[in-house]
C-alpha cells in the first residue's frame, strides 16, 4: 500500500513541479508545523515506555506509523490536485493521523495499564466481593 502512495505522490510531484503548482503559504507551513509537533510530542511521551526491554513485544514504530497519514496530509495541503483526489488524501490523513495521535498521546497502548494498583480499582473490587 506504501509503494502506492509513493506512485500516486510521485506523480503529483513531477506534474506539480512542471506546472508550479505547489503551494506552501504561511498557513499552510503552520498546519505542518503542527503535525509535526504532535508527532514529535507523541514521540517523546512515549519514548520511555518503547525503550523499556518489558515491552518487547510491542510493535509499534512511532514514526514509520505516522508517514503515511503525514504525506496524504501534506500532499492534500500543499499541491494543487483534482478536486476529489485531495478529498480523499486529507480525509485519509485526518482520520488515520487523527488515530495514531490518540493512540500515543492517550496511551491506550500502555501496557502498565493492566498492572497499575490504583485505590479506586481496590474499592469496585471490594464493591464487588460484597455483592
Amino acid at each position: 500500500m506504501f509503494s502506492i502512495g509513493i506512485i500516486v505522490a510521485g506523480g503529483a510531484t513531477v506534474k506539480a513541479c512542471k506546472e508550479k503548482q505547489f503551494l506552501f503559504d504561511t498557513k499552510r507551513k503552520v498546519a505542518m508545523a503542527v503535525l509535526v509537533l504532535i508527532i514529535a510530542l507523541s514521540y517523546y511521551t512515549n519514548y520511555a515506555i518503547m525503550a523499556d526491554p518489558r515491552n518487547i513485544n510491542i510493535s509499534s514504530n512511532l514514526l514509520q506509523n505516522f508517514e503515511l497519514p503525514l504525506f496524504a496530509l501534506f500532499f492534500g495541503i500543499c499541491f494543487v490536485l483534482p478536486k476529489a483526489l485531495k478529498r480523499l488524501l486529507l480525509a485519509f490523513g485526518i482520520f488515520t493521523f487523527g488515530y495514531f495521535s490518540l493512540y500515543y498521546l492517550i496511551g491506550f497502548h500502555n501496557p502498565y495499564w493492566l498492572n497499575l494498583d490504583l485505590p479506586w480499582d481496590f474499592a469496585f473490587q471490594q464493591l464487588l466481593s460484597i455483592i
